[in-house]
């Protein structure tokens, strides 16, 4: 069984951005939309997925990403991260190719697609990395009050899937304002525990603040350490 991690956070907030700090010699992104990364030099680091190799693919259908993890755990014994990036369109696709179908059938499946990806990590050898990231979309509790969840397709797919609660740790990627010099700029951060509004949550004695650095490498590489 290998390891999985969930970012959430609006457009922007540096979720995609988070991935910079990994090694790319270990990394493999799937990149749902297609669209550019968010650093410099990034298609020097990243290159398409070819029968010879490469780290870097463009796939929409929930079965194809979960044939591609399986394939990458089993036979690219260096690649130790993985992320799919963003998460949230995999549902979107899904539910486009179905539109025009009636009925709530396409929902179940939509779900059971999603459900099987989201627990590929059970499935995958045990130094591989499964990350998501996903946009979040406001929701009320039980009790009515306001929570910023991960972004789905709504009450259809929530009547199945609590996202979050597939997740040991979930950061919540947000940005700090900081002034130095009479400049003010930004600060990427992860939150690692909710403040009452997210759903962020990590384990015990994980991390040693509630804010940390947006960087991908070392909250995992403090999440292994963490369950040796």
């Amino acid at each position: 069984m290998g390891y999985n991690l969930l970012i959430l956070g609006q457009p922007g907030r540096g979720k995609t951005t988070s991935i910079r700090t990994l090694p790319p010699e270990e990394t493999f992104i799937i990149n749902v939309e297609g669209k550019h990364l968010t650093w410099p030099k990034w298609k020097q680091q990243y290159t398409k997925l070819t029968a010879e190799g490469g780290n870097l693919a463009t796939i929409h259908k929930a079965s194809d990403i979960l044939k591609t993890i399986k394939h990458i755990s089993d036979n690219r014994p260096e690649i130790k991260t993985i992320v799919i990036d963003d998460f949230t369109y995999v549902f979107v696709e899904q539910f486009m190719l179905k539109a025009l179908e009636k009925g709530y059938d396409k929902y179940n499946e939509i779900g059971k697609d999603a459900w099987e990806l989201l627990k590929v990590y059970k499935h995958v050898r045990e130094d591989l990395c499964i990350v998501y990231t996903m946009h979040i979309e406001e929701s009320n509790d039980v009790e009515g009050a306001k929570t910023l969840k991960a972004k789905t397709l709504g009450k259809m797919i929530d009547n199945y899937i609590t996202v979050e609660g597939l997740f040991s740790v979930v950061l919540y990627a947000d940005i700090e304002k900081v002034k130095k010099d009479n400049k003010i700029s930004n600060n990427y951060i992860f939150m690692t525990q909710s403040n009452g509004l997210t759903t962020a949550k990590s384990p015990m004695g994980m991390f040693e603040s509630d804010v940390i650095p947006n960087d991908l490498n070392e909250v995992i590489k403090v999440m292994k350490e963490y369950n040796v």
